[in-house]
Parts: C-alpha cells; sequence; structure tokens
C-alpha cells in the first residue's frame, strides 16, 4: 500500500499555513496565537481511495492543546476542493499517535470519495 509522510520541513511546503510553524518537521502553534491550520494546499493523489485508507498521526501534543483533522475527496483535484469536508477526527493517544480509518468513514458514511484527498490539520491551543 502506498505511503504518503510529511515528516521533515520541507514535506511541509505544500501545506498553507495559517498561524502555525513547523518546527524540526512537526506543526507547533505560532507564537502569539491559541490556533492554526494547516491545509494541504493541492489535493494529493492516490491510484484510487482504495489506495490510501488509514490516515495516521504521530507527534507530541503539549498539553492543553487539541489537535483536529478532517478530509475531503474526489474523482479529479477540482472534485476534491470542490467536496464537503468530512466530519473532524480528533484525539491522539498516549504514545502520540492519530490512527483513523478513512475507508470505514467512508464505507459507512457514504461518503463519495474518489482517487484525490485533501487535508486539513487545525490546532487549539488553551
Amino acid at each position: 500500500m502506498p505511503v504518503k509522510t510529511w515528516d521533515s520541513n520541507a514535506d511541509w511546503a505544500d501545506w498553507t499555513l495559517t498561524h502555525l510553524v513547523v518546527s524540526n518537521g512537526q506543526l507547533e502553534i505560532e507564537a502569539g496565537y491559541n490556533e492554526g491550520t494547516a491545509l494541504l494546499t493541492s489535493p494529493y493523489e492516490a491510484a484510487s481511495w482504495h489506495h490510501w485508507s488509514k490516515l495516521i498521526l504521530n507527534g507530541s501534543r503539549p498539553q492543553g492543546t487539541n489537535i483536529y483533522v478532517r478530509f475531503r475527496s474526489g474523482a479529479d483535484a477540482a472534485a476534491c476542493e470542490a467536496a464537503p469536508w468530512s466530519d473532524y477526527i480528533n484525539g491522539l493517544d498516549a504514545g502520540g499517535q492519530m490512527i483513523f480509518d478513512l475507508r470505514v468513514n467512508i464505507l459507512n458514511s457514504g461518503y463519495n470519495a474518489g482517487a484525490f484527498v485533501q487535508f486539513e490539520i487545525t490546532l487549539v491551543g488553551e
């Protein structure tokens, strides 16, 4: 199964960051703000939605910070960008990992999935 990771500062160049900064490959809320978002600027293309099934988020969550993720999908980049966003996914486990099965979510919700997927990450501090 193909894997796409964003774990270096250069990897985040394809994201639009609002009140977030990248440090050592990880997102952090910019000083002076208590919330920020990262939007994957262009939808990511997989061979089909069957080839991307899990969203795995690794990191550390400073005390008092919540992490929310949502996604959308479409048959091509334009359809993906026009698609509605999923519900928010939240929560890292004690080990600093969030695993969310996108395929199960899509099958259970009747969401219209395609080969393109776009993610938005929101960090909210106290």
